[in-house]
């Protein structure tokens, strides 16, 4: 179902002014609370305001008497309500069901299915890629039951340079009756208690393989640690066979030349290099890597 349809079901009119300076219902009280827009105008809420709603290209404007709220809460985490001077609440399109919306989204993230929610600015869209043509049809027909549960819009694209196809179904709006059907339908998951469990289960996973990837680090930082000490022990070792003087954290380094040069040991993000006296005060390394042209003047010699 389109959006505009939901909108004309209850008189939200669309406005042919882009600004308007007077609030066309400035003594009719709006029948809402702070809390319902601070965490998403529902569609029922809209259905029931009771006062004048105006639509624009990308908002609702809700004039009357509207209680205070904190317009700088991020609904749907976005800036999503605007107080305007002359007392009306811009609405932007991605806060209407708000809640509902993230509910979805959970839902989506919980099954690990096809279908992977995109949050931005305008809402919810949830999205499946696929490499076959045919297969993406075929999905696209499969969610056409879905798409008829919400109003938005199901549609397909070629992704760029031959990457394959995205079905893409963006969601404005849910009926709350419609909501658990959905989401049914979508992911599998039926109700609050079912998605609860799959979360933590997909927490606990995801902490096992967090825990499983530290485990590595250590084992990789400690082996890393080790080939340092001993390649810096080798250096050391050169340096007193060649008796050059050592000083803390300083020795003497042979060039391709032939010649000793002071140079001041230095550890970047885990490397560590051997920087001459001669090429102190330039910048010798980017990110952790020598460059090139230092490495081959011999300003910078990198020992692990």
């Amino acid at each position: 179902m389109k959006t505009n349809d939901l909108f004309d079901k209850f008189e939200c009119k669309k406005d042919d002014k882009a600004r308007r300076v007077l609030n066309v219902a400035p003594d009719k009280p709006a029948n809402v609370t702070a809390d319902e827009l601070e965490n998403g105008m529902t569609l029922e809420a809209l259905q029931s305001i009771g006062v004048p709603v105006l639509r624009y290209s990308t908002q609702i404007t809700i004039h009357g008497l509207i209680p205070a709220f904190d317009d700088k809460k991020r609904v749907g985490g976005y800036r999503n309500l605007i107080r305007n001077g002359n007392g009306s609440v811009g609405v932007k399109y991605g806060a209407i069901d708000a809640a509902k919306k993230d509910l979805i989204a959970r839902s989506a993230r919980a099954a690990n299915g096809k279908w992977h929610p995109c949050v931005d600015s305008s809402g919810l869209c949830l999205q499946a890629t696929f490499k076959d043509r045919g297969e993406a049809i075929a999905f696209a027909e499969a969610a056409k039951g879905a798409a008829s549960m919400v109003y938005g819009s199901l549609h397909g694209i070629c992704l760029p340079w031959g990457a394959g196809y995205m079905i893409c179904l963006f969601i404005g709006a849910i009926p709350q009756e419609s909501l658990w059907p959905f989401i049914l339908s979508v992911t599998g998951i039926d109700c609050l208690e079912t998605l609860d469990v799959k979360e933590a289960a997909r927490k606990a996973e995801q902490e096992a393989k967090d825990a499983e990837r530290q485990i590595w680090i250590a084992a990789h930082d400690a082996e890393r640690e080790a080939e340092q000490a001993a390649k810096l022990a080798l250096l050391m070792e050169k340096a007193v066979k060649l008796n050059a003087p050592i000083a803390s954290g300083r020795l003497l380094v042979l060039r391709n030349t032939g010649d000793f040069l002071i140079a001041k040991l230095e550890t970047i993000k885990g490397r560590m290099f051997a920087e001459v006296e001669s090429g102190l005060g330039r910048k010798f390394c980017k990110d952790g890597f020598p460059w090139p042209k230092s490495l081959a003047a011999g300003r910078v010699y990198l020992i692990n």
